[in-house]
């Protein structure tokens, strides 16, 4: 809400003057007393040119290059149950269309030197070719286990940033004779939130394929990298200024390092390894830690 009142009157307005302000006369007179500081316009770059990275890859670019050793916790990996029957021929051709309908999938990273943001580069669509992993075992436990291993295969393999492809997909063959997408990309290419609409993309036009329709790859003029050159161009000098300040004035005194007891000691040198252990919480224990978050103005994260 807060994004679509600032692109229709073209003023800053954060989400927080819209929670605190919940009628249209106060947020009116909320709007009323913002500073005159005008959002800058979307323009459409060339392709022929280096393009910036938006300041949140930059930041990604500077912890992946801050380590000497490479660093796998980037990788984005996702497992998709495909039912039995599943054509992979077309699936691949759908994967082809997906390369071709998201310019990120085109895209690769190249460093500037030190101090220099890096740029993004973007390229002809690629052709993807499926490997199918055959998958067959006495039980439950250990078809999982072959699973997890052949995500861990999948997951292990280095990307190199200036060359694609910097997302990989394989096909589980399962003995039921279901299927399983497993994909991994970098996590330059895409973060949790769009994940999910790439992946409704690949469902939706192997949809279109398997009726023999052709998808419609509508050219879009504005596209990601579009979207990091205005965030830059909104983060000016006066800006970053104010937020730095906001954020130094309210981290003032946080320790830099909090001890939290654990029953083992943590190695001399951090190497990422461990594990992801999931619980589900009822309704009922949620809504109370909700609440305290509402009170404390934060968030469940």
């Amino acid at each position: 809400a807060a994004g679509r009142l600032s692109g229709i009157i073209g003023r800053d307005i954060s989400a927080s003057i819209i929670f605190l302000k919940p009628n249209i006369r106060r947020l009116r007179d909320a709007i009323s007393r913002l500073s005159h500081e005008w959002l800058p316009s979307l323009e459409v770059l060339p392709r022929n040119q280096d393009l910036l990275v938006s300041p949140s890859q930059e930041r990604l670019w500077n912890l992946i290059h801050s380590s000497s050793s490479y660093n796998h916790a980037y990788h984005l990996q996702v497992a998709l149950t495909l039912r039995a029957g599943v054509d992979l021929d077309v699936l691949n051709q759908a994967l082809s269309f997906l390369i071709q309908r998201h310019e990120i999938l085109r895209t690769t990273f190249h460093g500037m030197g030190f101090g220099q943001p890096p740029v993004m580069r973007v390229h002809q669509a690629w052709k993807p070719e499926l490997v199918v992993i055959p998958l067959a075992a006495e039980s439950d436990i250990a078809l999982q286990q072959q699973l997890q291993a052949a995500v861990g295969e999948l997951s292990r393999k280095p990307f190199d940033l200036e060359q694609l492809p910097l997302v990989r997909w394989r096909v589980a063959s399962l003995p039921n004779g279901s299927y399983m997408l497993l994909q991994c990309e970098h996590h330059l290419v895409h973060d949790g939130w769009t994940l999910h609409l790439l992946i409704k993309d690949i469902c939706d036009i192997y949809a279109a394929l398997s009726c023999g329709k052709i998808p419609e790859i509508k050219a879009r003029n504005l596209e990601f990298a579009e979207a990091a050159s205005w965030q830059r161009r909104y983060l000016d000098a006066r800006r970053s200024a104010r937020q730095v300040d906001y954020w130094q004035k309210s981290l003032s005194g946080v320790p830099m390092k909090t001890e939290i007891p654990t029953d083992r000691l943590r190695p001399q040198q951090e190497d990422f390894s461990g594990a992801a252990i999931e619980r589900l919480l009822s309704a009922d224990a949620i809504r109370p830690l909700r609440s305290f978050c509402q009170e404390m103005n934060v968030t469940l994260f």
